[in-house]
């Protein structure tokens, strides 16, 4: 019987004649379930949000630019021979204590979108939309916010910070929670800190506060997207064309070297002791690509903050460990006392 089922929604599927909303959160009634996706102007900008929940106390997903989103383990991304491995992994032991066997078998996949649907599905479909009402955003020059093309100029997570604070007070919110992973984490940093009054209480997983040294050296040897495998490379080309994709991504590098370079790799370390809200930093101890060092830098440099590690965890913790992560996010937010 199962078999027949299977071969009959296939025929239909096939034939066209079943509409598969993707977008569809749920099949249902319920109106806390009910998705709305749209772009909005802000500031003479256009860019594309989604929303779902009816509960009082909103909250903004930040997603990440160039983001570790993958069902294999995330880590640094070595497709290059034996050689180039020993010589990369030489810098990365110290950190991660890991030899370039592991390594050679691990594989990043980049998710250059940085967009709602890529960075924070589990999340939209699944956090508490009683309590909460969820926003999440493709901040301009990523997923649906095209045009314009996107850009990094030295102030960009200013920039994208001043934008997203914008586009909740377009929406109506007057203040609101943040969910920031890697950049969007830095971007939430910055809102918070520039913006304490209009934040009731802030999550960042995946985040820096400042650039280290060897960190550099992992950015320039994945620059070339050619060496990337086509499993890796063929997907975003399909999204954004070649040109776009390897400009985009030479774009970011440039940037996060530059900002190495002119502000001695900060981020956003000056403006910590600005936040005000209570802040929980989680870090996955498997994460490759933020050394171990910055969490316990925030936590340091936060006041009324907490740290939580994900001891399985990698860069992308709250897509293997959705339910665990939602569960604690949803804890830490809904309790606003």
């Amino acid at each position: 019987m199962y078999t027949r089922f299977v071969s009959a929604l296939h025929k239909i599927v096939k034939s066209g004649s079943l509409a598969v909303h993707t977008r569809q959160l749920s099949t249902t009634a319920n109106k806390a379930r009910e998705m709305e996706e749209r772009k909005i102007k802000v500031n003479n900008m256009e860019i594309n949000y989604a929303r779902v929940g009816t509960g009082d106390h909103p909250v903004l997903l930040l997603p990440g630019a160039l983001e570790l989103n993958t069902d294999t383990i995330d880590t640094y991304l070595l497709q290059y021979s034996a050689r180039t491995c020993w010589q990369t992994a030489n810098t990365l032991l110290t950190f991660y204590s890991l030899g370039c066997r592991k390594f050679a078998v691990y594989q990043i996949k980049r998710d250059v979108s940085g967009s709602i649907w890529t960075d924070f599905k589990p999340q939209m479909e699944n956090l508490n939309v009683d309590g909460l009402t969820i926003v999440a955003w493709d901040p301009p020059g990523y997923g649906k916010s095209r045009p314009p093309d996107r850009t990094f100029p030295d102030d960009f997570f200013q920039r994208d910070a001043t934008w997203a604070y914008n586009l909740m007070k377009t929406l109506g919110y007057s203040k609101f929670s943040l969910i920031g992973w890697s950049d969007g984490g830095i971007t939430s940093l910055l809102l918070a800190s520039a913006y304490p009054d209009s934040v009731y209480r802030m999550v960042v997983f995946g985040a820096n506060a400042y650039i280290h040294p060897d960190e550099t050296k992992i950015y320039e040897n994945i620059r070339d997207i050619n060496k990337w495998s086509e499993k890796m490379r063929i997907p975003m080309i399909q999204i954004y064309g070649e040109d776009y994709f390897q400009k985009m991504w030479s774009d970011w590098i440039d940037a996060v070297l530059r900002l190495y370079e002119k502000q001695n790799g900060d981020l956003c370390k000056q403006v910590l002791p600005k936040i005000k809200c209570p802040t929980l930093i989680i870090h996955g101890a498997k994460d490759a690509m933020v050394l171990p060092e910055h969490p316990t830098y925030l936590k340091q440099n936060i006041a009324n903050s907490k740290l939580h590690i994900f001891e399985k965890g990698a860069h992308n913790l709250h897509l293997r460990y959705s339910e665990e992560f939602n569960n604690l996010v949803t804890n830490f937010l809904i309790d606003r006392k």
